[in-house]
């Protein structure tokens, strides 16, 4: 019989054991060019193995946290992140270019405007490149960004929303957890899979989603 709960419907389809390669190397490559043309200044495909982890960073962000939100910094204390990560076959990581005189705002505030809409450019980007994974089949897809999303989105309110129980986050389909809070170097992984950088009198923002 039938079951008249749970009802897939013809736009969704379930997940399969195994990814026919071809496809995921068709989505892969979609959704690299889906980044450029929303902006991204350069895009290359990552595997888990090109990711640059440090403990020192996690180790600046945990003292950084005057300004505390759901993702800065991250604590779920039921799953291990980085080994979800690494649970990933392939990724994407991109960047956006920023002013030089952008300084590093950690997980603080972001008082410039200019500055503050690049990170909300990039926050938008990572969460449009995750949506349209997930629209592909890829339902697990993992995106992150970078700074503080509390920084970012909720520069108003007195606490992170999504920290207290009873509310829920502000900006859910845009704000995500940034590289650095997950202990990536965003400089080091971009030199490892060979991927251009800005020179020296210019900035960028990285971005990564995991996709498959």
């Amino acid at each position: 019989m039938e079951s008249q709960h749970f009802i897939l419907h013809k736009p969704i389809h379930p997940i399969t054991a195994e990814k026919d390669p071809l496809r995921l190397e068709s989505d892969i490559t979609a959704l690299c060019n889906k980044a450029t043309a929303l902006g991204a200044g350069g895009v290359a495909v990552a595997g888990p193995e090109d990711l640059v982890f440090s403990d020192e960073i996690i180790s600046k962000v945990k003292a950084d946290s005057n300004y505390p939100s759901i993702h800065w910094p991250i604590d779920y204390p039921a799953d291990d992140l980085k080994k979800a990560i690494l649970a990933f076959r392939k990724g994407i990581f991109l960047y956006i270019d920023a002013p030089p005189d952008m300084p590093d705002y950690g997980g603080g505030p972001i008082p410039d405007r200019n500055h503050l809409n690049i990170y909300v450019k990039l926050h938008e980007m990572v969460a449009h490149i995750e949506s349209a994974a997930f629209y592909m089949g890829h339902y697990l897809a993992m995106g992150f960004a970078a700074g503080n999303c509390r920084s970012v989105f909720c520069t108003e309110e007195g606490r992170c929303t999504a920290a207290v129980r009873t509310n829920g986050c502000t900006a859910p389909y845009k704000g995500r957890p940034s590289m650095a809070a997950a202990g990536i170097d965003a400089i080091k992984t971009a030199q490892k899979i060979r991927l251009q950088l800005p020179g020296a009198d210019s900035s960028f923002l990285a971005g990564l989603v995991m996709v498959a």
